[in-house]
């Protein structure tokens, strides 16, 4: 028991350690848009990963959650949910208001799982479909996608 004590004890120690000094660095390589984007839909999560591109790009996991990816000027280009919905709250703040109502009228609020989005177009991935919103034309297109 005394050698169980000796060898695990200062390893469980410094694992502690590292642990509570990481959190604080990964934050640090945030910028501040997408930290305030991350905390205001996912608050009190930790992140497991943060990568800044040379182009600007970020690209953040939550822990157990997320992956997100934001361009240059901190907007977010791209919101996988890891096989979990994203929050609702999300999805009504962040979709154009013809595209909301789309996915509430289908009762689809709580069942979107990532988003997409480019200067012109707007995708929003379902269970099994994906609806595509084009942002010029105002246009929706519901795709089902085959089952496997």
């Amino acid at each position: 028991m005394k050698t169980f004590l000796k060898t695990i004890l200062p390893l469980l120690l410094f694992v502690g350690v590292f642990s509570a000094c990481s959190e604080p660095d990964v934050w640090s390589k945030v910028p501040s848009r997408v930290s305030q984007f991350v905390q205001q839909y996912w608050p009190g999560q930790d992140l497991s990963y943060v990568a800044n591109e040379k182009d600007g790009v970020c690209k953040v996991t939550i822990q157990n959650g997320p992956s997100l990816e934001f361009d240059a000027a901190g907007s977010w280009t791209s919101i996988k949910g890891g096989g979990s919905p994203l929050p609702s709250m999300l999805i009504y703040d962040q979709l154009p208001d013809a595209l909301y109502r789309y996915i509430e009228e289908s009762e689809a609020t709580n069942g979107v799982y990532a988003l997409s989005r480019t200067a012109s177009a707007y995708d929003v991935t379902l269970l099994n479909s994906k609806v595509s919103y084009n942002i010029s034309s105002g246009q929706i297109t519901y795709v089902t996608t085959p089952s496997n």
